[in-house]
């Protein structure tokens, strides 16, 4: 689980506030703000309400029993895979990537899960990286199929308004690198935000506006 101090930076960092920024909005010193935040000191039960309310989520998540940081050891043990497929010419299939991508789709929903107050854009993203997450070990190219969502989340969170904080940010971008392996095979010619090209004509799927 997070430490207490890198689930408020997170947070903080995710509603776009400096520590000086929050700091005057708790009148507080930036001192005690950087205190919490490198766990030298923790807020009171009182200024953690303040604080859930400020930086806009659940104190849970600020207790850090709602993030994980699994991501950071297992990115880290994954980058050999990630660096070895990645030197491969565009269009080389390689047994890794779907495995890898998968990997990287589950930390990354387990994460966005996490929200507070999801956004219909937010909901949408959740529902195609667990509809891409079931297709992938049956798709023809996989990587095509993982350019495709990488470019829809990107259009969902920019109509939603939405930063990705900075785990999510990086599988993103992992998961990117997969997708631009893709190469011309990738292209795809229609609205990049259309939810329905991740669905079979015959399937379900979820509306969230």
């Amino acid at each position: 689980m997070l430490k207490m101090g890198d689930a408020i930076r997170l947070q903080r960092e995710h509603v776009g506030l400096s520590q000086s920024g929050l700091a005057e909005k708790l009148a507080l010193t930036r001192q005690a703000v950087s205190n919490w935040e490198r766990d030298l000191s923790y807020p009171d039960a009182d200024m953690l309400v303040q604080l859930s309310t400020v930086l806009n989520c659940d104190v849970r998540v600020l207790l850090g029993t709602k993030q994980r940081v699994e991501w950071q050891g297992w990115l880290r043990t994954r980058l050999q895979d990630v660096e070895e497929i990645m030197t491969l010419p565009k269009g080389t299939p390689h047994p890794d990537v779907v495995s890898v991508a998968k990997q990287y789709i589950k930390e990354l929903d387990g994460l966005l899960r996490y929200e507070p107050n999801p956004t219909p854009q937010l909901l949408d993203i959740t529902d195609v990286l667990a509809q891409v997450y079931r297709k992938l070990d049956t798709a023809k190219n996989p990587e095509a199929l993982l350019n495709r969502m990488v470019n829809y989340i990107r259009v969902k969170a920019k109509a939603g308004n939405y930063i990705f904080p900075r785990p999510q940010e990086s599988l993103l971008g992992e998961l990117a690198w997969f997708g631009a392996k893709a190469g011309w095979n990738g292209a795809y010619m229609s609205d990049f935000s259309d939810k329905r090209q991740f669905y079979g004509l015959l399937e379900p799927m979820p509306r969230r506006d």
